[in-house]
């Protein structure tokens, strides 16, 4: 959406416009998935990533006017940095814990049917955490945190947002009926 707004400003055509917001959507997937291959220790789990990143289905997405690329790119982001905790030693910081759950959160926003994602956590050790019993806690506070955000989101926007606002589509048939000497001119700032 914010894509397709910003190339709005440079385009009056709307299919140059999606064809720019495609682009964008397209660089920031390329962008979080750069991000996340640089901190996958390198092995298998980069190998992995890299390859569920460039699917076809995936490469799709990244390059549709959908907001599936933001989507499938932070899962990913995800369950790299998962990955990344799961891999590395010495305890989990403070500041680790917050952005791990900020990206959980916005994973879950992004896509319902994603939270279950969540439950990777239980694959990081036991020692990143300092204990068994910090590792439960700090896991079913990312779990009531998450439902608590998307409860709140899902109450507050029951439905995602019309990017059509102020649009009309039976208003447009009415007034190209009424006003057929337009249609051309509507054509050509559409297609041009």
């Amino acid at each position: 959406v914010v894509g397709f707004r910003i190339a709005r400003l440079f385009s009056p055509s709307v299919l140059n416009a999606m064809y720019l917001a495609r682009e964008a959507n397209l660089i920031v997937y390329a962008g979080i998935i750069y991000l996340t291959l640089s901190i996958v220790p390198s092995g298998n789990g980069r190998l992995t990533l890299a390859l569920i990143a460039l699917m076809p289905m995936s490469l799709q997405e990244a390059a549709s006017l959908s907001a599936d690329a933001l989507t499938i790119s932070l899962a990913i982001l995800l369950v790299g940095v998962i990955w990344r905790a799961s891999q590395s030693t010495g305890r989990l910081t403070i500041s680790g814990i917050f952005c791990l759950l900020g990206l959980c959160m916005l994973t879950s926003l992004a896509k319902l049917a994603y939270l279950p994602l969540l439950l990777l956590i239980l694959l990081i050790p036991v020692d990143r955490f300092g204990n068994r019993r910090r590792k439960i806690l700090i896991a079913a506070l990312f779990l009531v945190v998450n439902v608590a955000v998307v409860s709140v989101w899902l109450r507050h926007f029951p439905f995602a947002p019309d990017i059509r606002s102020g649009i009309n589509p039976a208003r447009q048939i009415v007034y190209l009926k009424n006003h057929p000497q337009r249609v051309p001119a509507v054509l050509f700032e559409t297609f041009i």
